[in-house]
């Protein structure tokens, strides 16, 4: 994924937002970090859906996942409709990620380079942190944050304008801290990181 996150071309810059979403949405399962109530990438998961999806049952877990990833988040953030992070972006970011996951699923495409294999679950941010070239400085920003965290579930990590949502493709520093931010968390504690629009 060399310099992917320095790439303008939004095909790419999609993918990369899928891709985290559905790591990200693994680590949050039941049997690693206990954010959501989901276990549909695990062992038992892919075999239960496998009974049901033959053919594109990795495709069926991503899709849990980030559906329980989502459903937790908005309950968690349900008084402010102001909240733009990883699972919420503007609409039509949105609407493109799931048009290009539902391509991929429909296609039935190869999964591995999307289902994310946790082989140490004590540090399973490293390969995120590898993958989306997450800097020592992002890390830096994110350790700083946690320091003055007062919220135990939201951290906002600063205010976007809506203009410049609209050219997020450009704003790379933006989308590596609402991966990184997700470090924060632990068993059992998720954070979430965000931005306030306004």
């Amino acid at each position: 994924m060399t310099n992917q996150m320095d790439n303008n071309n939004n095909g790419v810059f999609y993918e990369i937002i899928l891709k985290a979403r559905i790591r990200i949405a693994r680590m949050g399962e039941k049997d690693i970090f206990n954010w959501w109530d989901a276990e549909a990438q695990s062992e038992g998961g892919l075999f239960a859906l496998k009974r049901l999806f033959k053919n594109t049952y990795y495709w069926a877990a991503m899709e849990v996942s980030m559906r329980a990833a989502m459903s937790k988040i908005d309950g968690l953030l349900k008084e402010g409709t102001d909240y733009f992070h990883l699972f919420n972006l503007i609409p039509e970011l949105d609407s493109k990620v799931w048009d290009l996951f539902f391509q991929l699923k429909r296609e039935n495409k190869n999964h591995n380079s999307y289902f994310f294999e946790i082989n140490d679950e004590n540090k399973p941010f490293n390969k995120i942190f590898q993958d989306f070239e997450i800097s020592e400085d992002i890390l830096e920003k994110m350790r700083k944050i946690q320091k003055d965290l007062m919220n135990p579930s939201v951290v906002v990590l600063g205010t976007l304008k809506k203009e410049e949502l609209e050219k997020l493709e450009a704003k790379n520093e933006i989308l590596k801290l609402l991966i990184a931010g997700f470090a924060l968390g632990s068993n059992n504690k998720l954070i979430i990181p965000t931005y306030r629009i306004i």
